[in-house]
C-alpha cells in the first residue's frame, strides 16, 4: 500500500487546522489504524505526534539520521519532499520502529523549562560576546 502515491501524498500545516485536515485525509483513505512515522527534527513534529496519539494512532518519532541511513541503504539519492516521504513510508512499513509514548505532563513541563533555560543561556552568551566585541559606540 505504501508504494501507491495516493496513500501518502498530502500537505498539511503544522497547526490544529492542519492536524484536523490530516485526520480527515487518513479517514478518507480508511487508514484510521495506520502506523504514522515522523522524522524527529527538533520539536517540529511534536505537536502533530501528540495530536495523532490522542486520536488513537500508532506514532513513531524516528531520528532523521536513521531514516537517512535507511534511504542510503536503499540507494535513494534524490532529496525531494516526495522522495523523502516514500523513504519514510517504506522505512515505517519494513522496519516497524518503536512506538512513541508521550511523556507525562510533568516531564513535558520540565523538558520545556529546560529547553527555555538553554535558549536563555545561549542568548546571554551571544549578548556578552557582542558587548566584548570592541564596539566603538557605547550607546550601541
Amino acid at each position: 500500500m505504501w508504494q501507491d502515491e495516493r496513500y501518502w501524498l498530502g500537505l498539511f500545516s503544522n497547526e490544529l487546522e492542519g492536524f484536523a485536515k490530516l485526520i480527515r485525509w487518513l479517514e478518507k483513505r480508511q487508514a484510521t489504524g495506520c502506523h504514522v512515522c515522523i522524522e524527529a527534527t527538533g520539536r517540529y513534529g511534536e505537536a502533530v505526534a501528540y495530536h495523532l496519539h490522542e486520536e488513537g494512532y500508532a506514532v513513531s518519532l524516528v531520528n532523521p539520521a536513521r531514516i537517512k541511513a535507511y534511504g542510503d541503504s536503499q540507494l535513494k539519492r534524490n532529496k525531494t519532499d516526495r522522495e523523502d516521504a516514500k523513504v519514510i513510508a517504506h522505512f515505517c512499513a519494513t522496519q516497524k520502529p518503536t512506538l512513541w509514548m508521550p511523556p507525562s505532563p510533568e516531564v513535558r513541563a520540565l523538558q520545556m523549562l529546560s529547553r527555555r533555560i538553554e535558549n536563555l543561556k545561549a542568548m546571554r552568551t551571544q549578548e556578552s560576546n557582542r558587548c566584548h566585541s570592541g564596539l566603538a559606540d557605547q550607546t550601541v
